[in-house]
């Protein structure tokens, strides 16, 4: 498909193995359509830069519908249930609340030292308030002696679940692992600040972790750090998660 200063990137073969960079073009051959669960899709590219597709969509060729890439996340959260929705808008209303964020989020490049500083903090008054940044710089303990226990090689493919702003994702990605950060809400933009200061990357995918739109056997590690009890039904999803 050509004009409109569209461009189709190929479909590409099943590769198992992710790139290290730009990994969009693999990435779509992992997912399968929320819509019809089909696993056949291609890729229009509206904007791109060195590092990822910034703006397009993908389009799936069984049920021929569009999912939106915005600022290089692709929207698979189609259909949202009540209870997402709920989710999302308590997320939106309580932004700055003493749980929520310590800025806006379209403020995140503000506040780039703090949010590469994660999850240690770097004793700024940021860290100082009743926020998530708070509570993440007091688990900081917590986190690594689970990344510890977890012995990766950084050759595991890795998803992130409720991966908010992408902090922990960031940090799977340090040590090489291939990553896919996910989340219902509207805080994984703040991500860039890893990507584009940071020098790593990671996919990222806005979905219900209830209803994972991935084919089977994709992950070598699938982790939660603060999210999961935000299932709305554990069974279903810890069988998604096996």
């Amino acid at each position: 498909v050509c004009g409109g200063g569209l461009r189709l990137v190929e479909q590409g073969s099943r590769n198992k193995d992710y790139p290290r960079s730009l990994m969009q073009e693999n990435f779509i051959n992992y997912l399968h359509c929320p819509i019809c669960g089909g696993n056949s899709f291609r890729t229009v590219v509206n904007q791109r830069n060195a590092t990822e597709i910034r703006e397009g969509y993908v389009y799936c060729n069984t049920c021929q519908n569009n999912f939106i890439i915005s600022k290089g996340i692709l929207d698979f959260l189609v259909n949202p249930s009540l209870e997402v929705k709920k989710q999302q808008e308590g997320t939106t209303k309580h932004e700055m609340a003493p749980w929520g964020l310590p800025f806006n989020p379209q403020d995140s490049a503000k506040y780039k030292k703090q949010i590469l500083s994660l999850p240690d903090g770097d004793n700024s008054d940021i860290f100082k308030k009743e926020t998530s940044f708070r509570s993440i710089a007091e688990s900081a303990h917590a986190f690594y002696q689970g990344l510890s226990l977890l012995e990766l090689s950084g050759k595991e493919k890795l998803l992130d679940l409720g991966a908010d702003i992408c902090w922990s994702t960031n940090k799977f990605a340090e040590i090489g692992c291939q990553c896919v950060a996910l989340d219902i809400n509207y805080h994984l933009p703040v991500s860039d600040v890893y990507i584009y200061e940071n020098n790593v990357y990671f996919e990222r995918i806005r979905a219900d972790m209830d209803y994972l739109p991935f084919i089977d056997r994709s992950f070598d590690v699938v982790v939660n750090m603060t999210s999961i009890h935000h299932a709305t039904d554990l069974k279903r999803t810890f069988k998604e998660i096996a």
